[in-house]
């Protein structure tokens, strides 16, 4: 979820780019040099036609837009695993997953509905909360710790 930790810049240099005149283009060049990939920014941005007309706001909103469809998409997708899976280990673990998917869907939906109400330093957190459980999600002690205890309770 390498936009989310881009939309983090995003917010923090919204008051810099609010106040300066760019020309579109140029705007997106500037704004994605700030993120974390700004290759992967750029694609993104020139992939989707109202970014040559949009301000800050608007790639960010175009930004969670993108971010809100990929992790809905990988939701439906760990959800038909979900159902069609027989081992209760593995089952478990496409659970936590889905779970994880959910918790950044509602935090990517309430940072577009802060940032429609022009309230940057809530959407900058839900964003943020978004991108930790991103981080969460790779393959960590955490997760090894969860299969450890499904294969422990299955045993039992």
């Amino acid at each position: 979820m390498v936009l989310v930790f881009s939309l983090l810049l995003l917010f923090s240099v919204h008051q810099s780019f609010a106040t300066k005149s760019f020309k579109k283009d140029d705007l997106v060049k500037q704004v994605c040099k700030t993120t974390t990939d700004p290759s992967l920014c750029l694609s993104t941005l020139r992939s989707n036609p109202r970014s040559s007309s949009s301000d800050v706001k608007g790639l960010a909103h175009i930004m969670l837009e993108v971010s809100l469809r990929k992790g809905s998409d990988n939701f439906a997708q760990v959800k038909k695993l979900v159902q069609n899976a027989t081992d209760p280990i593995i089952k478990q673990c496409l659970n936590l997953c889905m779970m994880q998917y959910g918790s950044l869907i509602d935090d990517v939906n309430e940072a577009i509905h802060y940032l429609e109400s022009n309230s940057f330093r809530d959407a900058s957190l839900h964003v943020g909360w978004a991108a930790g459980g991103a981080e969460t999600f790779k393959p960590t002690v955490k997760v090894d710790d969860i299969i450890q205890e499904a294969l422990h309770n299955h045993r039992s």
